[in-house]
């Protein structure tokens, strides 16, 4: 019932739980356990220390460092709202997470690792990168307000809807990317960075910009047949490609359509640009 300072040293632990009546237990040290976290009541302060959980992870709602999941077998779950306020990095093994969780920096999958979503938000302030596998992906936010430009890349995976709501940052793709929902640019830039953007897998999947759109050269934004794009006002897209090397807006199956607005207050830059497949532009002064 009193608080309490932990100092693993260089020890790992099998199973480590905390079950305090009242109190603090806080880390002085990095954490490392071979079995299970469980948090069952009280209050847990990892003092921006590391944990490295190598069995399954249950707690009662709690803020993280840095956060490493690295099994061979089973699976680390999340059952309450967290917060990570460093990099959450999957190695290999599987994190699921069955609510939703904040991460203060940015989230990495190797090629091992498996991110199940489980159909839950996240919030992100830096990049994302999947080497690995990333199911039943939730809503995405990007809410970053320092550094960048961060790395997005869904890999063989599809991201969910994906928001960006990050005033004066810069998030940029690191490779083909797909996302099967909506896109809405509220504040902050995305490029696409010379990569492939599919988009949508619904006649209803939108693209909104409101702050900055980047397609450049060699980059390619492929909708899903019937999606559209909207550029609204204070929004700004550059679609600017090279002689050799277009950028380029078309339609996913090269069969169907997409329409394309530019509303009032939105600016658009257009130079070496291929589009295909779109239905007359739309603008509305």
């Amino acid at each position: 019932s009193v608080d309490q300072s932990i100092d693993p040293g260089n020890v790992s632990f099998n199973n480590f739980t905390i079950n305090k009546s009242a109190g603090t237990a806080t880390l002085s040290n990095a954490l490392v356990t071979t079995g299970n976290f469980t948090l069952i009541s009280g209050t847990f302060n990892s003092a921006a220390f590391d944990i490295n959980v190598g069995g399954s992870w249950d707690n009662s709602g709690s803020s993280f460092n840095l956060v490493t999941v690295n099994k061979t077998a089973n699976r680390v779950e999340l059952d309450a709202a967290t917060t990570i306020n460093s990099n959450l990095s999957v190695v290999s093994g599987e994190l699921r997470s069955d609510v939703s969780t904040d991460v203060n920096g940015s989230v990495n999958i190797s090629s091992g690792g498996t991110y199940n979503m489980n159909s839950n938000p996240a919030t992100v302030s830096g990049g994302f990168e999947n080497a690995g596998s990333l199911t039943n992906p939730g809503a995405v936010t990007f809410d970053g307000s320092t550094g960048g430009p961060y790395n997005i890349n869904s890999g063989s995976s599809s991201f969910a809807d994906v928001t960006f709501n990050a005033s004066g940052i810069a998030y940029q793709l690191s490779g083909n990317t797909g996302i099967n929902g909506d896109l809405v640019i509220t504040a902050g830039k995305l490029d696409l960075n010379g990569n492939t953007l599919a988009f949508g897998d619904g006649a209803a999947d939108a693209v909104t910009v409101s702050d900055t759109l980047e397609i450049d050269a060699g980059a390619e934004l492929s909708l899903f047949n019937g999606s559209s794009v909207d550029i609204n006002s204070g929004g700004v897209a550059y679609i600017v490609g090279e002689t050799a090397n277009n950028a380029i807006v078309t339609e996913q199956s090269k069969g169907g359509t997409y329409s394309f607005s530019i509303n009032s207050g939105a600016t658009i830059h257009v130079q070496h640009v291929l589009f295909e497949y779109m239905r007359p532009v739309v603008f509305r002064c």
